[in-house]
C-alpha cells in the first residue's frame, strides 16, 4: 500500500457532493450574516493567554465523536489492515441534518512495519449522506485539501510604524514556530515613509513578502483590493488581516483547511481585547462572532465576488465585511466559521486609521 495515498486520506472515502445547507439561504440585505460555528473535539475552554471565557463549541456527544472515528478508521484499515491509530489529534464537526454531518477528523496512525513512525491523516469526511450508507463515510469532492497552498496575509497601513513592527515580529515567530514557508505578507503602505518600512521587511526573517505604496485619499476597501490584485497565482489563498493581533503559528495552516478553491471561504473568529484591560490582572473582552473582517478565499475566488466594495464604502469604515460575505453567499459559496484559541486582537486607538481627517 502506497503511503502517499493514504496520507492523502480521500483515496480511501467514497466521493460524494456535498454542500452546506445554509449556502441554499440567501442572505438578506441589511439583516448581519449569522453562520453556525463549527464544533470541536476534544472539548475545552478556549482562552487566550490567561482569558477564560467559555464558548460553546464543543462537539458536546462523545458518542458521535466515537462513532465518527471507528467509521474514518475502518475506512483506513479497509485499505491496509496493517494501519493502527495512535491517537485522535483533532475533530470538527458542522451539523447538517439536511445533507449529512460534516467532520474534519486529524488522526495520527502508524503502521505495524514501522510502528516508530507516526502519519498525519487528515480529511473533511460527510456521516449522513443521502448517497451514501448509514455506516459509511463519504469525502465531498470540492473539498480537497491542498497543504502547500500559498496563503498571503494582507493587512492595509496608514501611519502606524509601531502597529507595523509588531506585525511583522509576529508573522516571524509564525514562521519560526511552525518551519512553514508556504506564507507570506503583503503590506499596502499609506503615508509612512516607504523606505522605513522596506527597511524594517529587509531585516526580517521572513522569506515572503512585498510593500505596495498607496496614492491618493485613504481607503481601505480600495487599499484591500489593490492588494488582492497584486496576487497574480489563481492558485493563491489571500487572507485578509489586521493589524495589533496576535497569530498562532498553525494559522497558515488551519487557514489552508477550510479554504477551498470554488467552494469556500473562512473567516476565523477572534477575540477583542475590551479598553483599559490589565495584562497582568484580568482580561475583558469577547469573541467577534459577527465579525468577517478576516477573510479568506483563493485568488480565483476573490476575482468571481469582486473582492471589497470600493465604491459602496468609498470613504467609509464598518460593514464592509458582512457586505463581502453577503456576496460570498450569493455567489453559492460556503463559509467556514471556526473559534481558534490564541488568536486576539489588542485594543488600539483608531484615530487617524482611515483618513487625514480621522480624530
Amino acid at each position: 500500500m502506497d503511503i502517499a495515498k493514504v496520507a492523502a486520506g480521500s483515496w480511501v472515502f467514497p466521493s460524494c457532493q456535498y454542500k452546506p445547507a445554509f449556502m441554499d439561504q440567501k442572505p438578506e440585505k441589511g439583516v448581519p450574516v449569522s453562520i453556525e460555528l463549527l464544533s470541536t473535539y476534544p472539548p475545552d475552554t478556549l482562552y487566550s493567554n490567561n482569558v477564560h471565557i467559555l464558548v460553546r463549541n464543543a462537539v458536546i456527544s462523545t458518542e458521535i465523536m466515537n462513532k465518527v472515528l471507528t467509521i474514518f478508521m475502518c475506512h483506513l484499515m479497509f485499505s491496509n489492515p496493517t494501519i493502527i491509530l495512535s491517537r485522535l489529534i483533532n475533530m470538527e464537526m458542522f451539523n447538517d441534518s439536511e445533507n449529512g454531518d460534516l467532520f474534519l477528523v486529524e488522526v495520527l496512525i502508524k503502521f505495524e512495519s514501522n510502528p516508530q513512525e507516526e502519519l498525519l491523516i487528515s480529511e473533511f469526511v460527510v456521516l449522513g449522506h443521502k448517497d451514501v450508507p448509514p455506516s459509511l463515510l463519504c469525502h465531498s469532492a470540492d473539498m480537497k485539501m491542498q497543504k502547500d497552498t500559498f496563503v498571503h496575509f494582507l493587512v492595509t497601513h496608514r501611519n502606524f510604524p509601531q502597529m507595523i513592527r509588531e506585525f511583522v515580529q509576529n508573522m516571524e515567530r509564525v514562521y519560526d514556530e511552525s518551519g512553514d514557508e508556504n506564507f507570506g505578507i503583503i503590506i499596502v503602505n499609506y503615508v509612512t515613509p516607504l523606505i522605513n518600512v522596506l527597511t524594517l521587511l529587509r531585516q526580517s526573517r521572513l522569506k515572503h513578502w512585498s510593500v505596495i505604496d498607496f496614492q491618493g485619499p485613504w481607503e481601505k476597501t480600495a487599499a484591500i483590493n489593490i492588494g488582492i490584485d497584486s496576487v497574480k497565482d489563481p492558485n493563491d489563498i489571500i487572507f485578509i488581516t489586521d493589524l495589533s493581533i496576535y497569530y498562532p503559528s498553525h494559522l497558515p495552516e488551519t487557514i489552508r483547511k477550510h479554504t477551498f478553491q470554488g467552494f469556500s471561504g473562512f473567516a476565523p473568529v477572534i477575540f477583542y481585547f475590551s479598553c483599559h484591560f490589565n495584562l497582568l490582572v484580568d482580561y475583558y473582552g469577547t469573541y467577534s462572532i459577527y465579525g468577517y473582517g478576516l477573510f479568506s478565499l483563493y485568488k480565483s475566488d476573490w476575482e468571481v465576488v469582486g473582492g471589497m466594495d470600493s465604491t459602496r464604502f468609498k470613504g467609509k469604515w464598518g460593514w464592509e465585511d458582512n457586505d463581502l460575505t453577503d456576496r460570498v453567499l450569493t455567489y453559492g459559496y460556503a463559509l467556514f466559521r471556526l473559534v481558534i484559541r490564541d488568536f486576539y486582537h489588542q485594543n488600539h486607538t483608531y484615530s487617524g486609521l482611515w483618513d487625514i481627517n480621522s480624530t
